[in-house]
């Protein structure tokens, strides 16, 4: 619910610029006792310190977060590592991950491959919409989903070919 999704947050206001930067607190606690099992914090200015914060609960025993729509935020590429050593953690059973338009290039696709073949991961389903891989990245992320080890069902990615609105769309979907 709503404001299941505002208790996640904290919102901080730079007295000089007036300025508002979101983090998220005390999540591990508060994700441990959610129901359902699923978070959303697109567009919430969750940034690398946020991140942080999930891993910690990604990695709690039991974990119950089987969804996480972090879109829309400036993660980059360091957010994106640190989500994938929570991924890694045998105690993280997040089957969706929504990473759309969080600035992840090439080395962000790296840390994901990593993370799914590490660990027998339980994620079924990646979205990786409006980033910049580039043909490296998504290299990467074919070779990885080649991998015995990984168990992702469908992973989506748009990327602008050109200066133009003409953009392609792919969806790998496993089966």
């Amino acid at each position: 619910s709503l404001e299941r999704e505002t208790f996640l947050l904290n919102k901080e206001t730079n007295r000089r610029d007036q300025s508002q930067r979101f983090s998220v607190v005390s999540l591990p606690r508060v994700i441990k006792q959610t129901w359902p099992p699923y978070s959303v914090l697109s567009g919430c200015l969750v940034t690398e310190e946020g991140c942080a914060s999930l891993v910690s609960a990604l990695r709690s025993n039991p974990s119950h977060l089987r969804e996480l729509d972090l879109s829309n935020n400036d993660l980059k590429d360091s957010g994106v590592k640190l989500l994938s050593d929570g991924l890694e953690n045998p105690h993280c059973k997040l089957e969706t991950l929504r990473l759309s338009g969080c600035l992840v290039t090439e080395e962000g696709c790296a840390s994901l491959v990593s993370a799914l073949r590490s660990n027998p991961s339980h994620l079924r389903e990646l979205d990786l919409s409006y980033n910049h891989p580039g043909d490296s990245g998504v290299r990467l992320l074919s070779a990885g989903l080649e991998d015995p080890h990984c168990r992702l069902e469908k992973l989506k990615y748009v990327e602008g070919l050109c200066q133009c609105s003409y953009q392609t769309c792919w969806t790998y979907q496993a089966g």
